[in-house]
């Protein structure tokens, strides 16, 4: 039986659920790009659990790129 990964969302916290349909940034630092998140990528980083925190992140991006 296979160990189920905890994903949390890296801006807010919120632990992924069955049912969510939650986003992946890549780490690019030259663009801000999002693709839709599934169960393989549960080992990567830049997960965001919505909308409110995929802006946050993006505002973030571009704070950082001035």
């Amino acid at each position: 039986m296979a160990i189920a990964t905890k994903v949390t969302c890296d801006v807010c916290g919120k632990e992924k659920q069955a049912v969510n349909h939650w986003w992946l940034r890549t780490k690019s630092t030259s663009f801000f790009e999002l693709v839709p998140w599934y169960d393989d990528d549960a080992a990567t980083k830049g997960h965001l659990c919505g909308q409110e925190c995929a802006i946050k992140a993006l505002s973030e991006w571009m704070q950082k790129t001035k």
